[in-house]
């Protein structure tokens, strides 16, 4: 399409203006310094570059059109920016005691002053522009990215990689009259997780990724963990792991 870059382009958003179906935004990551924002103003058949600002396209690079100003965006990304002129110039949104990496924003279509973002530290919602937030404190959810279950018997267990709140397993059935509880859980691993994997012949040893390539051996029984994290690799074999990472 006319005005976007022609070089290899990785994670991206896009969004249709409620205000003007006619104007589309992309937020992109790109080669050879072509990563930003752009523009169409026919429907994307054609582009222009509003600004080179991005996020890294890991799990960000979202965008949301305010639904009564059509030259209003924002971009959801570890700390949310806000442009009132088609992302020439931004600003973040405010963050005053709410934790930062967001992934989903809604703007009320009525009032734009009331918005609902959620992110790693869970929902808030603020009636003043950003300016205050008030996290939704009772809602017992957990962001997980992956499930996987081990050979347990007579119950087998559940291992979960949960972003920002570590790795973690929990038992699938209890004889406790009170049920599964919170100190069922246990952490296998720290930080975002990832991938998890169990010995399929031995279930007491977890192996449990986090971010960056790091990865920890758990062992059940004894509660050790061990990093096993690889050193340096030779060669292309280096560079292709290094490049996964960044992935």
């Amino acid at each position: 399409m006319k005005g976007l870059p022609d070089v290899d382009i990785g994670g991206m958003g896009i969004d249709i203006s409620p205000v003007n179906p006619d104007v589309l935004y992309i937020i992109m990551e790109a080669a050879e310094g072509k990563s930003g924002v752009y523009r169409s103003l026919n429907r994307g058949e054609s582009w222009d570059k509003m600004s080179d600002h991005h996020e890294i396209g890991q799990y960000y690079n979202e965008i949301c059109c305010d639904p009564k100003n059509a030259d209003k965006i924002y971009s959801v990304e570890t700390i949310s920016q806000v442009s009132a002129d088609a992302w020439k110039t931004w600003h973040e949104l405010g963050n005053k005691e709410r934790h930062s990496d967001d992934h989903a924003l809604w703007i009320d279509p009525h009032n734009t002053l009331h918005l609902l973002i959620g992110g790693d530290g869970g929902i808030y919602e603020t009636f003043d522009a950003c300016a205050t937030w008030d996290l939704k404190q009772n809602l017992p959810v957990t962001q997980f990215y992956r499930v996987f279950t081990d050979n347990s018997l007579p119950f087998y267990h559940v291992y979960g990689d949960t972003q920002d709140n570590n790795s973690m397993s929990g038992p699938s059935r209890t004889i406790s009259w009170d049920g599964i509880v919170g100190s069922d859980w246990i952490f296998t691993n720290f930080g975002d997780g990832f991938w998890s994997a169990v010995d399929p012949e031995n279930p007491n040893i977890i192996y449990a990724e986090s971010q960056y390539g790091g990865m920890a051996r758990f062992d059940r029984q004894s509660t050790e963990a061990v990093s096993i994290r690889p050193g340096s690799l030779p060669g292309r074999i280096e560079a292709a792991a290094r490049g996964a990472r960044r992935r």
